[in-house]
């Protein structure tokens, strides 16, 4: 089913009405989490931010869920190419160049997630050390992306030696970087960033939306009105905002459905 889900997201998800992708130049991927948590780092881990167990957030059947562990990152950016101002997980956020996380001479990446809440769309990459038991794992389990050639977060190598190479990300979904090794503070610099609701990570993650028909291979009707139990102003917005990326959504959804009879199904 791995392979059918990054299909129904490589579909349509990133391109624009001509077809093409629409993929914005990145040159920091991010972690926000609250002041709390890095002092504790810093104070009692020796400054390395340890992996930890994937919990339930995206989707239930999520092949990395409570099985690998890793630390996530964001490479979302604005159109204009400028960092999110706000952040729902924390007030401090920790950048990180991204050929550190993202080399792919020693990482291997991996698709693993599709999903929504309601508003955005995600897309879950694993990345990987080569060789090692998590790679192992996501290589009988997910689908392998090549780092130069597919539809969310790629790597061009550099066209002079000695150069870095030049990385960029989809910007018709959320992609998330999941890091499957350590990472010690020193690596990133820190700003203060706004926070949006609790500012912090829900415990257990987030369920996603079941009922979307473009991230669900087999969507729940949505209740009528009177069994809905969202009111009925939530509903409005979600209305709302699903007609306002409703063209950029249908296009990667299309995309990814497209591409799903020629990936292995993982069974």
């Amino acid at each position: 089913l791995i392979s059918i889900e990054y299909q129904q997201n490589n579909r349509s998800f990133g391109k624009n009405s001509d077809g093409k992708d629409i993929f914005e130049y990145i040159v920091e991927s991010f972690r926000c989490k609250p002041r709390e948590y890095w002092d504790e780092i810093h104070h009692f881990h020796e400054g390395l931010m340890e992996k930890y167990i994937k919990d339930n957030n995206g989707q239930p059947a999520n092949r990395i869920n409570g099985i690998i562990s890793g630390l996530f990152f964001s490479a979302r950016v604005y159109a204009d190419g400028s960092l999110p101002t706000h952040s729902p997980f924390g007030n401090v956020r920790m950048m990180v160049p991204p050929g550190a996380l993202l080399d792919p001479v020693i990482n291997n990446f991996y698709f693993a997630d599709f999903y929504c809440n309601y508003y955005t769309h995600y897309v879950t990459v694993v990345i990987c050390r080569k060789g090692s038991d998590t790679d192992n794992y996501c290589y009988n389990k997910l689908y392998q992306m090549d780092p130069e050639d597919n539809p969310f977060l790629t790597v061009i190598p550099p066209r002079m030696p000695h150069y870095i190479p030049t990385y960029y990300v989809n910007s018709g979904v959320w992609v998330e970087i999941y890091y499957t090794e350590d990472v010690p503070l020193w690596l990133g610099r820190f700003d203060s960033i706004l926070t949006t609701g609790a500012g912090t990570s829900k415990i257990g993650g987030l369920p996603n939306n079941k009922h979307c028909d473009r991230c669900n291979l087999y969507p729940i009707p949505y209740p009528d009105e009177k069994q809905d139990s969202l009111n009925s102003t939530f509903r409005v917005l979600i209305n709302q905002v699903s007609s306002s990326e409703s063209n950029m959504s249908s296009i990667a959804v299309e995309r990814i459905n497209s591409m799903s009879k020629i990936f292995r199904t993982n069974e």
